[in-house]
């Protein structure tokens, strides 16, 4: 009995061991729930992130004038809407519009020789220019200490235009005494359509608090083809004519500014802009001494760069 006694209280213990274990389990289970679970984060998670932006502002044309006193437009109003998509954590799909129009009225004031006679030619010359481009690429982020950011590498198309209109009043005197006058219009047509390589980068530099800097910049080469063309009537010998050429050329582009954020997935930036395309436009020059057979007009090649202050609200969701 006593043998038996002993093997029951063992029994019992086991027993109550068993119980309470399974009773202690859950709370086990909860207590390494709660603790951090440490593993390497997959390389590239899907993420579906969509960034839009819209922008607005004013810029200013420089390069060589057209015209003659030769002149460049007023400023001009740009706007743009681009998105930034990131189907995982490190990669963007990103693309833009922009469009941006300036014009400017000038008085004319030219005079030329053809023998004997002078000819002066007066009255208003009206300058408008358009462009407008579209980018799309893919990148990747990378960091730099507090700076993060994204390089680009994709495709630019460009599209630049000028038209000059003059509306001139034509007097010819020989020996300073009036012999006729006349009143002679004219347009001159320039543009260029190219598209090529951009390599750009862009990022942020966080400030504290609800700021930060934004930046980029970028380099194109563009292969197109660049055209002007002149017609004239009213006068003795009115001028029609075209020249064109192939031709690739180097454009950069830059912008920076300051960023608050409403949000975690708003904010809005004041920025500054600079887009430069180098002799993107042809322009057609006429000499102040008349040859033979009428006026001497000789074609180059100007640069075009648009610069000036942007406003730009971005929502990400």
């Amino acid at each position: 009995m006593r043998h038996s006694s002993h093997g029951l209280r063992i029994a019992l213990l086991a027993g109550a061991s068993v119980v309470a274990l399974a009773a202690a389990a859950p709370n086990a289970d909860a207590a390494d729930l709660s603790r951090p679970i440490l593993k390497a984060p997959p390389v590239s998670a899907a993420r579906d992130t969509w960034t839009w932006w819209i922008e607005g502002g004013a810029f200013r044309s420089d390069g060589d004038g057209v015209g003659a006193p030769a002149f460049k437009p007023n400023w001009g109003g740009e706007g743009a809407a681009g998105f930034d998509w990131q189907p995982t954590t490190s990669m963007h799909v990103i693309g833009q519009f922009r469009y941006g129009t300036a014009s400017r009225t000038s008085p004319l004031q030219f005079t030329a020789i053809s023998g004997p006679t002078t000819v002066h030619f007066s009255g208003p010359q009206d300058l408008r220019e358009d462009h407008w481009l579209v980018d799309f690429g893919i990148g990747r982020d990378f960091g730099l200490g507090t700076v993060q950011g994204v390089w680009t590498l994709g495709v630019r198309v460009a599209d630049l235009r000028s038209e000059l209109n003059v509306n001139a009043t034509v007097l010819s005197t020989a020996g300073g005494a009036p012999v006729g006058g006349a009143n002679a219009l004219s347009q001159q047509r320039s543009t260029f359509v190219g598209a090529g390589p951009r390599l750009g980068v862009q990022g942020g530099i966080p400030l504290g608090g609800q700021w930060s800097i934004d930046w980029l910049a970028g380099a194109a080469v563009l292969f197109g083809e660049r055209n002007v063309t002149l017609t004239s009537a009213g006068v003795t010998t009115p001028i029609t004519g075209t020249t064109s050429d192939t031709t690739a050329i180097f454009n950069v582009d830059a912008q920076a500014g300051l960023s608050y954020w409403f949000s975690p997935t708003m904010k809005i930036t004041a920025s500054y802009r600079y887009d430069e395309y180098f002799r993107a436009l042809k322009t057609l020059t006429t000499s102040p001494v008349f040859g033979p057979t009428g006026p001497i007009i000789t074609a180059s090649n100007i640069d075009r760069s648009f610069s000036g202050p942007m406003l730009r609200l971005t929502s990400k969701f």
